[in-house]
């Protein structure tokens, strides 16, 4: 299962933004995947970075929880340029989601 963590659990997804942007992290444990796709005269770029750490903490609120992601989108064309930050947790071990990451990634 994969749950995106929106604005109606405001708590939950500050929680995640402070961890995933937190300069000083312990990121030994973090697994990143870079995705980039050039067509129709556009270019987008997908990142997602996951982390195990989160998981105890989440737990006694959400349940089963295998670990946490950020996945950045940015989407560019001559004219117009977006990005966009989405936060969430699966419950997709670290393997399991290494062998996801190489299929595809994230829409």
């Amino acid at each position: 299962m994969v749950l995106f963590v929106k604005d109606n659990t405001p708590s939950t997804r500050a929680d995640l933004e402070l961890f995933f942007e937190d300069p000083e992290a312990d990121r030994r444990t973090w697994q990143s995947y870079e995705q980039v796709e050039k067509g129709h005269g556009r270019l987008e770029r997908r990142l997602i970075t996951t982390s195990p750490d989160l998981n105890d903490y989440l737990r006694r609120e959400w349940g089963e929880v295998g670990q946490v992601f950020r996945v950045e989108r940015e989407r560019s064309s001559r004219d117009k340029y977006s990005r966009e930050v989405v936060y969430g947790w699966t419950t997709l071990s670290p393997q399991h989601w290494a062998v996801e990451n190489r299929l595809r990634l994230l829409p």
